[in-house]
């Protein structure tokens, strides 16, 4: 028994013996390889420290890099670089600068003074950049600069990460986004390139034409066309002022939707349109909105207000009239007049408005009622009324 106790053990100290070889062996350092012109060993700067001058090269996993002069330092397998710096991986990636720490272990880049990183069509700029290449992404937190050589679309911020397997970005604080077509103005924004997807994480500005959009979150896809806007979203141009918690704009057909406390301004007719939902149809000119809805229009000593079921903005075609629709339960007041009908068309043009079934009016202490009632108006004042059969009038 105690022979067989003997090969046992040995049996098992050789079996840890070889495990711990291959462990060894599956652990050991990729050593960074070097060349230059001149090299010189200093161990002031460490054990077996070596200082490299002219026409230095280094290669470590595939990537190459050069160098006017370097410090290399074997026992941590890092090493530093200075003047003309320059790093090439692969046939895509290109990183330049002046002054360059490199940790072998961690294949970590630490690159200092004019940073130049070009990967594909990305051409990014810096003072000061961290590449890691295990995750494939650089960061900056001093300022930094990228141009898109596709659309030639440039921006810039104080913090950015440049995940260059993915091209996808990440900016946060100042962050300008200038495109040949819009200016992006964000406090957190994400991009993905290969998706044309602008994200917006934080609060933003987008001019675009004579637009300014506003929104804390969302994202617009330039590619498809499509963007939402949302949180506090707005959408101001010329004659029009668009608020929602949600907005959703298809470019490629002029839709837009707003979801929650939808609001439509309209500064060129002085009137107010709201309700929980809307639709916006652009290139028609039209707006239908609906769900607790109110419409305001304002004039210079007074305001009209009215309620329905719906509300529908629209232009007519060849003259570009403009009219509103109120369908169902409509309701109105003003401090000389009050109203109630089932529909009722308002004309911008000629400020006329014609109430449809069962129309009631009271104005002073008279009701009127008919079949159909028109409301000739000017800046804001009834100055004449056509009622149609069945008139009634009660004083």
């Amino acid at each position: 028994m105690k022979t067989l106790d003997r090969i046992w053990l040995k049996s098992i100290l050789l079996i840890l013996a070889l495990t711990c070889f291959f462990i060894a062996g599956a652990q050991k350092k990729s050593q960074i390889k070097f060349e230059a012109d001149n090299i010189e060993y200093d161990e002031k700067l460490g054990k077996k420290a070596r200082r490299l001058l002219n026409n230095v090269v280094f290669e470590h996993k595939g990537v190459l890099m050069y160098c006017d002069s370097a410090y290399h330092y074997p026992e941590k397998n890092s090493l530093d670089a200075f003047s003309k710096v320059h790093i090439k991986q692969g046939d895509s990636l290109d990183l330049y600068c002046d002054f360059l720490t490199y940790d072998g272990e961690k294949e970590l880049f630490t690159c200092h003074k004019n940073v130049v990183l070009d990967n594909k069509n990305i051409h990014l700029t810096s003072q000061h950049l961290i590449y890691d290449r295990t995750k494939n992404f650089g960061f900056y937190n001093t300022g930094g600069t990228i141009l898109n050589r596709e659309d030639q679309s440039v921006l810039t911020s104080l913090i950015g990460y440049y995940y260059t397997k993915l091209d996808e970005f990440y900016f946060k604080k100042e962050v300008v986004y200038t495109h040949p077509e819009f200016l992006i103005e964000s406090d957190t924004l994400l991009y993905r390139s290969k998706m044309k997807k602008t994200i917006f994480l934080g609060p933003t500005y987008i001019h675009a034409d004579s637009n300014l959009i506003y929104c804390e979150n969302g994202f617009f896809n330039s590619l498809a066309g499509l963007s939402e806007y949302h949180k506090n979203a707005y959408i101001f141009s010329e004659t029009r002022q668009i608020f929602g918690d949600s907005i959703f704009y298809n470019s490629n057909i002029s839709y837009g939707r707003i979801l929650g406390n939808a609001r439509i301004l309209d500064t060129a007719e002085n009137i107010s349109v709201s309700g929980q939902l809307a639709w916006i149809y652009e290139d028609r000119d039209s707006a239908v909105v609906t769900r607790e809805t109110e419409l305001q229009q304002y004039f210079e000593t007074d305001t009209l207000f009215m309620h329905a079921d719906t509300f529908r903005i629209f232009e007519t075609k060849p003259d570009s009239s403009r009219y509103l629709l109120a369908f169902r339960h409509v309701r109105f007041y003003k401090s000389d007049l009050q109203g109630m009908c089932d529909s009722m068309v308002y004309s911008f043009a000629d400020s006329a408005i014609k109430m449809f079934r069962d129309p009631v009016i009271w104005s002073a202490e008279n009701q009127i009622t008919g079949s159909y009632i028109q409301l000739n108006n000017s800046s804001g004042k009834i100055h004449s009324m056509d009622i149609n059969k069945d008139a009634f009038v009660v004083s």
